[in-house]
């Protein structure tokens, strides 16, 4: 009797077919293969679509997955261990496969962590249960504690090395084009302009865009019209239509999108606006996707005339909405429009938002025929004409700064200023390509420059140029980019880097193409001298880049000393007058060196040249 009354007692707590008996009694492949489906599932919702409602369902099924887990552990010794030990690595390798492939928010990745190391513990705990090396209990206990401390180094590793998956707005994007080549990889296409924008004006220096970064400006075929910014007053904008033909309003569409609203909170779009004539216009929010329907019925026609006036539309979205434009839809009439002092509200919050026209600054890129910055010169050589060509990448493309500006354009005007009355012309050819290496620099020579026959190559050079622009030499400072596998488990990079630490690289391939190219200059009674365009500072020297530096300096060095080729290392001259911050582009943005950076190495070379008897005598 007492023993019946026991198990009554039990059947209360866990009556015969409730979800807790029925998850009890589940087989532990089961819990494994439903672990799978799941996993599948998590990775397509959490990685591919992480900015909609179905990244919360992905959350969900990772941790659904970590309770199955934990179940599997009790059940791990079934006599299916096989089975259960491949569907269980399965498991795992879909959701790291998963990871490597999709791109998940940063701010989740302390929960993929957590994910994928309870099945990774629980597959090795199993594993040394299984294989007799460890009693179960010991087993689980020791793969569990490494767990949590894996997973509290984790903790204090957030933020440390924060992946950049998405360029920030505002980062300086060249916009130049390239075509591709089977020896260099790549080249810049002649005679094609392209601009580099930056967000801010660093010693007012940059040109300033007329054009608004968020405003977009949509002209359909048939008709004509264009967006300018009246100068002096930020808040406005002015469309000038000089032809409408079509029957569509939305046939000249001035808009801004990237706007989430609430739903069931009240907001309000204010704006001033007038035409040249009066006139009807469509203005309004609306969905940026198909079917672009009106949130919360924010969508009005509105009447303007030659005077300004105030408009406001007042709406609700029903739903939340993440995705959202503003739009107006200037089609079907050629009076131009006038815009100004935009601002959307959130009335509930009492939170506004100016809707200005932000600034931009850029700086031009106009290539010649040889596809790098300047003027075309002449082929053969002009006579009583001292041609010298600057042979190297971004930085003697001058990246960042104005073509007046660059090296090569300021040492031919100091070299044509200091020629006295020897009758000689100096021209300087500025071939700077980003990315290239020592290897791609002596191929685009051969292959494109040395038609233009100068009497002297001087080969800029810096840390990252080893061989080649794809060279190994990129991943082996602060400054590289980790593999996805280290943006996920931090701790991975710290265990690599000490068991196998990053060797010093190796420039003696690089020394090789350097005195290739001599020879082949040699050949065509041509000089070459060597630049090392450095401006880092005294106190780098002694970090991981520092060393790279170096490294690369004194292979090079050593290795061409007896060879006729002079070297000029540039760091004491650009740090001597000039901090680092005041050498680069736009720091943090862009730390290419600056105008004043390439002023004082054009000053610097030209002496050079000059001591080492590189130019013709007067």
């Amino acid at each position: 009797m007492p023993n019946e009354g026991r198990n009554v007692q039990k059947d209360r707590i866990n009556p015969a077919g409730s979800w807790w008996e029925r998850i009890h009694t589940l087989p532990s492949t089961g819990i494994v293969i439903a672990g799978i489906v799941l996993s599948l599932f998590h990775g397509l919702f959490f990685y591919h679509y992480p900015e909609s409602v179905f990244s919360n369902v992905g959350i969900l099924l990772g941790v659904v997955n970590i309770l199955l887990a934990i179940r599997y552990l009790v059940r791990c010794n079934s006599d299916s261990r096989w089975l259960l030990f491949v569907l269980l690595f399965v498991q795992f390798e879909i959701l790291w496969f998963t990871y490597r492939e999709g791109q998940p928010p940063s701010s989740l990745r302390l929960l993929e962590v957590g994910i994928i190391t309870v099945y990774g513990a629980t597959f090795v705990g199993c594993l040394l249960a299984w294989t007799k090396i460890l009693r179960p209990l010991y087993a689980f206990l020791l793969v569990g504690f490494v767990s949590i401390g894996i997973f509290a180094f984790e903790i204090s590793l957030e933020g440390a090395i924060e992946p950049k998956m998405n360029v920030a707005v505002g980062d300086p994007e060249p916009s130049i084009t390239v075509e591709s080549h089977p020896s260099l990889g790549h080249y810049f296409k002649p005679y094609t302009v392209g601009k580099t924008f930056y967000p801010s004006n660093p010693r007012g220096y940059f040109k300033e865009d007329i054009q608004g970064r968020e405003w977009q400006f949509y002209v359909h075929e048939g008709n004509d019209a264009t967006l300018t910014f009246p100068s002096g007053q930020p808040q406005s904008m002015r469309i000038d239509i000089t032809k409408a033909a079509t029957n569509e309003d939305w046939h000249i569409n001035l808009l801004q999108i990237g706007f989430t609203f609430k739903a069931d909170q009240p907001y309000v779009l204010k704006f001033l606006a007038r035409a040249d004539q009066t006139r009807q216009i469509d203005v309004g929010i609306t969905q940026n996707y198909a079917p672009w329907d009106s949130v919360g019925g924010a969508w009005q026609i509105i009447e303007l005339t030659p005077e300004w006036q105030p408009f406001q539309i007042e709406f609700v979205p029903k739903m939340n909405e993440s995705r959202a434009r503003l739009v107006f839809s200037l089609g079907t009439n050629e009076n131009s429009v006038e815009l100004t002092k935009i601002t959307l509200s959130n009335i509930l919050e009492r939170t506004s938002e100016k809707l200005t026209v932000p600034k931009r600054y850029y700086v031009n890129y106009r290539l010649n025929g040889l596809g790098c910055r300047g003027r075309d010169y002449e082929i053969p050589t002009p006579e009583r004409t001292f041609r010298i060509v600057l042979l190297g990448d971004s930085n003697t493309l001058g990246f960042g700064v104005h073509e007046e500006d660059i090296l090569g354009s300021q040492l031919e005007k100091l070299l044509n200023e200091n020629r006295g009355h020897s009758g000689i012309a100096y021209e300087v050819i500025s071939c700077g390509v980003s990315g290239h290496g020592t290897r791609e620099k002596r191929i685009f020579y051969q292959n494109f420059v040395s038609q233009y026959e100068p009497h002297l190559v001087v080969l800029p050079m810096m840390w990252n140029n080893n061989v080649s622009g794809d060279d190994e030499v990129y991943g082996r400072t602060e400054l590289r980019k980790p593999r996805k596998s280290k943006y996920l488990f931090r701790t991975w990079s710290h265990v690599h880097q000490f068991l196998l630490p990053d060797p010093a690289p190796d420039f003696s391939a690089s020394l090789q193409e350097v005195l290739q190219l001599r020879h082949e200059l040699e050949r065509e009674n041509s000089r070459l001298a060597i630049m090392f365009f450095r401006d880092l500072p005294s106190a780098a020297n002694a970090t991981e880049l520092g060393k790279i530096w170096t490294d690369l300096i004194s292979t090079v060095t050593q290795g061409v000393e007896k060879k006729d080729i002079p070297v000029l290392d540039l760091q004491k001259s650009l740090i001597k007058q000039h901090s680092h911050e005041d050498s680069v582009v736009d720091k943090p943005l862009d730390l290419h060196p600056n105008e004043i950076a390439h002023g004082i190495a054009a000053r610097e070379l030209a002496a050079f040249l000059k001591q080492e008897k590189l130019l013709p005598m007067n």
